[in-house]
């Protein structure tokens, strides 16, 4: 009896946790994989698209810049541990053991960034740059000889002008093979994703804003350029 009892209390939370999926995929997932990205931008070829032919995994977030993208592209080139940080969440970051600091100004010894560089992402991982347009676009993705069957992912960084402003769009592209328990694993994964992107987003505009409204202010200043 005692045991029947306690199925019993455990149906309605069995119903609000199946609510709750059945939410996060039909509502809150299709909001955050795009957030702030037009249907023009969801749908335009990004360079570093062909890196993962068949993705299971695709986002697309993108914010509008006050700015032109010589002031913003600098703090995009800068971008990784042991540089000028990830523009997100310090306490997030090192409550996964990363000792990250962000910073708020322009590094010069970091402003060369070149193809088949790597970018330190923490605990021994990098980045491998696959792509650079300067002031135009980024891209991050695995490296060309990648085990086949292993995940593949594309990361791709573009600035897009319009009427004096710039757009920055965020493309990530993953191909992985699903195995039980994945559905879950990408209901924490995702959101998760979405909160730090969101704030590097953000973080680059503060940022980038802030400069473009100095160099308005100094006409002399301009982005540092790379130390040979």
């Amino acid at each position: 009896m005692r045991r029947t009892r306690g199925i019993g209390a455990l149906a309605p939370l069995a119903t609000l946790g199946t609510g709750a999926l059945a939410g996060y995929y039909l509502v809150a997932k299709p909001w955050h994989m795009r957030w702030g990205a037009s249907d023009e931008e969801l749908a335009r070829p990004m360079p570093g698209d062909e890196l993962v032919a068949r993705p299971t995994y695709v986002s697309n977030r993108a914010i509008t810049i006050h700015a032109r993208p010589d002031a913003i592209w600098p703090w995009l080139v800068q971008l990784g541990m042991g540089r000028g940080g990830f523009y997100s969440y310090e306490w997030f970051e090192r409550l996964t053991g990363l000792s990250t600091t962000t910073v708020e100004h322009l590094l010069p010894e970091f402003q060369g960034l070149e193809a088949g560089e790597s970018i330190p992402a923490g605990r021994g991982r990098h980045l491998p740059v696959r792509a650079v347009e300067p002031f135009a676009s980024l891209v991050i993705g695995e490296r060309p000889e990648a085990p086949v069957g292993e995940a593949q992912v594309s990361w791709s960084l573009g600035l897009y002008p319009t009427n004096g402003s710039t757009r920055l769009v965020s493309r990530v592209r993953s191909s992985f093979r699903w195995r039980p328990g994945s559905p879950l694993l990408a209901f924490f994964l995702g959101p998760a994703h979405f909160v730090l992107e969101r704030k590097m987003l953000l973080g680059i505009k503060g940022r980038a804003e802030s400069f473009a409204a100095r160099s308005a202010q100094r006409p002399g200043l301009r982005a540092p350029s790379a130390t040979v």
